[in-house]
């Protein structure tokens, strides 16, 4: 099966976590300049890799949890002309 993914975060953060905190965390995790980061976590949806495989996006995925954010993991199927899940 070959699934594609986007991987979209709209600067959520997950319940009990400090978004300062979860800013640095993800910041040091990806290796993101000062900018980078405050787009990441400007409120706006980014998203950050527009067709990924199942393994990268659990990656992600996995990466953002233990951040203590909240990233979505959206079948292409379900994504209209804006990159936005429907």
């Amino acid at each position: 099966m070959n699934d594609t993914y986007r991987l979209v975060f709209r600067a959520e953060v997950l319940e009990g976590q400090h978004k300062a905190v979860v800013k640095k965390r993800l910041s040091q995790a990806l290796k993101l300049s000062d900018a980078q980061a405050q787009q990441l976590f400007s409120g706006e949806a980014v998203v950050l890799k527009k067709a990924t495989d199942a393994k990268t996006a659990a990656r992600f995925q996995g990466l953002f949890k233990e951040a203590g954010a909240k990233l979505r993991v959206v079948p292409l199927g379900e994504v209209g002309n804006t990159g936005q899940p429907q």
